[in-house]
């Protein structure tokens, strides 16, 4: 079953039983060039419109620029692990989602996860291969000196090989524990037959915590033109 709710002022609440209890939040664009779906980092996403995740604050400019957007929700009101972001069932509440916009349109469909957000994107590309157009990893989880997390890292979820394009969205400065920029190269250059592309932002002036959004991490400060190199690589492909 699926249900729209109009009731925001930009956008649309969608409930869809096979993605789960919390709806979808969907904005279109005047004029769409692709369909994005968007997961947030941390524990999850429960449809809070003023979270400070890069995503969720953002993506204004993101539909500006033309893309429909999908804020992809946790199955209930419950915070997700990293253990459920790799597991399947996560990948096939994605695929849900991934059915219904197709049923939409034909539009370009491009997985973009921030964060943790990453560990759910790559997860679902390498289950569900050729599924979708792109995955965006943006300030993704990488190898590090933290352990517990490396089996949830990149490298270890996609190893060198994925069956889609692949933006690498990262801060040269990036300071969380579990995204170091040195780590992000050695995956990129890793990756074999892969239509790929990295690109590293520089500047801004962080506030927040290290892992936080209010950091290098979350692009604070150049947050457009993040925006942008995501958008220009959409057009591009």
């Amino acid at each position: 079953m699926i249900v729209v709710q109009p009731g925001h002022a930009e956008g649309d609440w969608v409930s869809i039983n096979a993605v789960g209890d919390v709806p979808v939040y969907e904005t279109t664009a005047t004029e769409s060039i692709a369909n994005l779906i968007l997961f947030v980092g941390g524990k999850g996403w429960w449809g809070r419109l003023d979270s400070q995740n890069f995503l969720i604050r953002k993506r204004r400019a993101l539909v500006a620029e033309g893309a429909n957007i999908y804020i992809f929700p946790n199955p209930s009101k419950e915070k997700i692990t990293y253990k459920y972001r790799v597991s399947e069932q996560h990948a096939r509440r994605i695929d849900a989602l991934v059915t219904h916009i197709r049923n939409q349109d034909t539009l370009p469909m491009v997985l973009v996860g921030f964060s943790r957000g990453a560990v759910s994107v790559a997860n679902y590309a390498t289950r569900y291969a050729n599924s979708v157009d792109g995955i965006a990893l943006v300030s993704g989880v990488y190898r590090s000196d933290v352990a517990k997390r490396n089996k949830f890292s990149m490298e270890s979820i996609i190893g060198k090989k994925v069956d889609s394009r692949v933006l690498i969205l990262h801060h040269q400065e990036d300071q969380c524990k579990v995204t170091w920029p040195s780590s992000v190269r050695k995956f990129f250059e890793a990756l074999e037959n892969v239509d790929k592309t990295l690109v590293f932002l520089s500047g801004g002036e962080p506030t927040g915590r290290k892992c936080g959004p209010l950091h290098f991490h979350g692009f604070e400060g150049v947050e457009s033109a993040a925006v942008t190199e995501l958008m220009d690589w959409i057009r591009a492909n």
